[in-house]
C-alpha cells in the first residue's frame, strides 16, 4: 500500500495505438487501489507498473468501449478462480446494461452451464448522484460529451485532479470545475468526431485551464504537434506518471 495517495497513468494511448496501453490509470491509496477503466492491455500495464490483479480492489469505468472494459473479463475469471476474491465495481446505473447485456454476459453468463450475473464476479456498488468514496477521497462522476446517444464520464478527485475519459472538448462541463491538475483525452494527429483534438482544447478553454491539463489518449504520432502542444498545455501524459494527491 501506499504511504500517501498517487494517481498513477498506467496507459495513455488511443485505441489503436501499438506503442502505448490503453487509456486507464489507478488511484493508489493508504487503503487500497481504484483501477479506472480495464481495457484489453491493462494485465499487461499494470504489470509494467510492478502490479497484478491481486493488488485491484476497485474499479470504476468511464465507459463500455474495448479499450476501457474488455480486460474486465480478465479481471474476472482471475480474481473468482484464482484469487478468490471480488472486486468492488463503481458503476453509473446507466452503464449497467450495456455492461453486461452487451458486453460482458457473452463470456462471463454461463459457467458450468450456470447462469451467472455481474455480482457474481464484483461487489458492485452504483453510484448516487455521480458522487462515491475511496480511500478517504471524494470523488465526482462527471458526465462528458463522448460518442453520440453513449454515457461517459470522467472523474474529480477533491477538487485536485480532474480526468476526463474520452471526450471532446466539454468547456460548458470544465470551465466550471475547480482542480490543480487535469488529464484529458485528446486526438494530436486528426480531427475525430468522439475525441477532443488539441487545438479544440485551445479554442475552448482558458490559457490557465490549458496550462494544467495533460494531453492522454493520443495517436503513435504524437511527434507531429509537439511543437504546438509545448508551452500551451502542462504536456503528454505519460506511462508511468505520477501525481501526489494533497
Amino acid at each position: 500500500m501506499q504511504s500517501v495517495s498517487q494517481f498513477k497513468i498506467i496507459g495513455c494511448g488511443n485505441s489503436e495505438s501499438l506503442r502505448h496501453f490503453n487509456n486507464n490509470a489507478l488511484l493508489c491509496c493508504t487503503s487500497g487501489n481504484l483501477l479506472i477503466d480495464c481495457g484489453h492491455t491493462a494485465k499487461l500495464a499494470l504489470h509494467e507498473q510492478g502490479y497484478g490483479w491481486a493488488d485491484i480492489d476497485a474499479v470504476y469505468i468511464t465507459h463500455v468501449h474495448g479499450d476501457h472494459v474488455f480486460g474486465l473479463e480478465r479481471l474476472a475469471f482471475e480474481s473468482r478462480f484464482k484469487l478468490n476474491t471480488r472486486p468492488k465495481l463503481f458503476l453509473e446505473p446507466e452503464l449497467e446494461n450495456e455492461l453486461w447485456e452487451q458486453t460482458l454476459k457473452g463470456s462471463l453468463g454461463n459457467i458450468n452451464g450456470k447462469s451467472q450475473v455481474l455480482a457474481d464476479y464484483f461487489d458492485v456498488q452504483f453510484i448516487q448522484d455521480h458522487k462515491f468514496s475511496f480511500g478517504g477521497h471524494h470523488i465526482h462522476s462527471i458526465p462528458v460529451d463522448h460518442a453520440p446517444d453513449k454515457s461517459a464520464f470522467g472523474i474529480l478527485i477533491d477538487n485536485y485532479l480532474f480526468y476526463s475519459g474520452d471526450t471532446k472538448a466539454i468547456p460548458e462541463v470544465v470551465n466550471e470545475l475547480n482542480f490543480e491538475i487535469g488529464f484529458h483525452d485528446a486526438s494530436v494527429a486528426e480531427i475525430s468526431p468522439v475525441h477532443a483534438h488539441f487545438e479544440s482544447l485551445k479554442s475552448s478553454y482558458s490559457v490557465a485551464t490549458c496550462k494544467k491539463l495533460y494531453l492522454m489518449s493520443y495517436e503513435d504520432d504524437w511527434r507531429l504537434a509537439a511543437k504546438d502542444i509545448d508551452g500551451t498545455f502542462a504536456g503528454l501524459a505519460e506511462q508511468g506518471q505520477v501525481v501526489t494527491l494533497p
